[in-house]
Formats: C-alpha cells, sequence, structure tokens
C-alpha cells in the first residue's frame, strides 16, 4: 500500500498551504514567494517512511508523535529526555524507552535549525549579496526546512499522535468507561480516511487563522502547551467513532478537523515568523568555517 501522510495529503497540505497564504508580510520574498515548496515539503517526513532503512526509521518515526500520558515532564534538550525515559522505564505497555516520542522536541530543533537557515542567509547577503551562489543554496535550505518544520506542527494538531490512544483505547493505561474501541484503525480512519474524503472545509481553516504574531517565550515548552491542548480532542474523536461518525463527511467531525488544522497552521505560521524575527540577533554569533 502507499504510504498516506499522516493527516492525510489534504491534511498536510492545508496546514503548509494556510500557513503559507497567512504569512507575515516582513518575511524575505524568497520565502513569501515559495509555498509551493513549503506545502511540498510538508509531506516529506512521511516520505522517509521506506522499508529497508532501519536506521532512518528509528531515527524518524519516534519523531511524528507523543504519549502524553507517559511522560511526566519534558527536559530542556533530547538527551534529558532520553535519559527521564531510560531511568523511569517509559514507553508502550511492554516495551521500553524510546517509544514514548519526541514530537514536541522536534518541533522545537526546526524551529532552531530555520532560525540558523535565515541567520547565515542574512550574513551572506549582508556580506556578499543575494545572487552567489551559496546565498541561493541558503535560500533551498530555509524553504525545506520550514516546509519540514510544517509536517511536524500538523502531527501536533492531530490529537492521536499526542496519545497512547493513538490506535486503539489501551485499557492497560487508562480506563475505558465509555466503551471506546479498542481494536486498531482508528488513526487512519479519522486523518486519513475521513479527511481525504471530503472532511475538511478549506474556507473555514483559513478563517479560523489569526493574524501573525511572535512568539514569546521558549518554543519547547509552547510546543508542548500546544501539544497538551490537541490531546484535550483525544475522546472527543473516539466519541466520534462511537456515534459512527467518521464513516462519511458530517458537520460535528469537520468542525473537530477544521479547529485542529487552523490551529497547525497558526502554530507553523507564527514558527515562521519567529524564526525570522530571532534570526537578526543570531547573525553575530556566526563564525565562517576556517
Amino acid at each position: 500500500m502507499p504510504i498516506q501522510p499522516n493527516w492525510g495529503a489534504q491534511g498536510h497540505a492545508t496546514v503548509n498551504r494556510v500557513a503559507a497564504e497567512k504569512m507575515s508580510s516582513d518575511m524575505p520574498a524568497f520565502f513569501s514567494a515559495a509555498a509551493d515548496q513549503l506545502v511540498e515539503f510538508g509531506g516529506q517526513p512521511d516520505r522517509w517512511k521506506i522499508d529497508g532503512l532501519p536506521q532512518l526509521a528509528a531515527s524518524n518515526v519516534p519523531d511524528h508523535s507523543i504519549m502524553t500520558e507517559l511522560v511526566p515532564s519534558y527536559p530542556p534538550t533530547r538527551e534529558g529526555y532520553n535519559e527521564m525515559l531510560v531511568d523511569k522505564n517509559i514507553g508502550k505497555p511492554g516495551q521500553r524507552g524510546f517509544s514514548a516520542g519526541y514530537l514536541p522536541y522536534r518541533i522545537s530543533e526546526g524551529f532552531e535549525r530555520l532560525v540558523a537557515d535565515f541567520a547565515l542567509w542574512r550574513h551572506e547577503t549582508s556580506a556578499h549579496g543575494p545572487d552567489t551562489a551559496l546565498a541561493q543554496e541558503l535560500q533551498a535550505d530555509a524553504i525545506s526546512t520550514g516546509g519540514l518544520l510544517g509536517h511536524f506542527c500538523g502531527d501536533a494538531s492531530q490529537p492521536l499522535h499526542t496519545t497512547v490512544h493513538r490506535d486503539g483505547w489501551v485499557e492497560a493505561v487508562q480506563p475505558n468507561p465509555d466503551h471506546y474501541r479498542t481494536t486498531p484503525g482508528i488513526h487512519f480512519e479519522f486523518e486519513t480516511t475521513y479527511v481525504n474524503n471530503g472532511g475538511v472545509n478549506t474556507d473555514e481553516v483559513r478563517s479560523k487563522v489569526g493574524p501573525p504574531q511572535d512568539l514569546q517565550g521558549n518554543i519547547l515548552d509552547l510546543a508542548t502547551a500546544f501539544i497538551e491542548t490537541s490531546h484535550q480532542s483525544v475522546p472527543a474523536i473516539y466519541e466520534l467513532d462511537k456515534q459512527g461518525l467518521l464513516a462519511q463527511p458530517n458537520p460535528q467531525a469537520t468542525a473537530l478537523v477544521d479547529d485542529r488544522l487552523a490551529a497547525g497552521a497558526q502554530l507553523l505560521r507564527d514558527l515562521w515568523t519567529t524564526a525570522w524575527h530571532r534570526s537578526e540577533a543570531v547573525v553575530g554569533q556566526i563564525h565562517d568555517p576556517s
């Protein structure tokens, strides 16, 4: 079966496309003009899921989700998080370590890489102008990084990427008094089948995205707070499934999808905005390789 991007092809494309449409007017022109590329890169991390590439799978797959029920805290670095997972034997039932997921770290790391890409471009163009080969390469780097970041903002907006109940309620972790389904399938049915078959109102998604803003504070903290908000909708998805409302487009399920896609688009657009603005202060810290 061909790989279907999380949130479906329609969902991830919507997050990146709406973010690009709502981009701050003071973003660099090369980035503002790259909407189509930003959208295409939004699906790339799922295209990396190729059989026969185990090292890539080991590093890529855990970046797409986080099991918030299992994680007591978020140390400031991925290394510290790994140490905590091992020390506390955190993971899926019966598994050890890294299966709890890395999603907030992937978002904060991707943000800092975008800050670096923008700062390097500022540095090169200030010294040598925008038409050098290196300046063009740095533009391409920033577009790639910004588009890839969108994938993980999209994943964070999908509630089933924030939970141990990602594909069936796990009664070994939490009680199931509402008798939600425990069998697999809900993940694909919600994010791919439903979304790709008319379960998104793109105009409504656009209308829910507010004006650009600079994000304040630590991006890892902001990412974890965003994920906690997405996580609050996990029971709602299971309730929709219980009522048979994921079988075909309907107002209740589409309203939830639209809300979450709009939140992902706004987060992405504001991360782009914030990375561009913060990059100005980073230029002075760049040292040319010797």
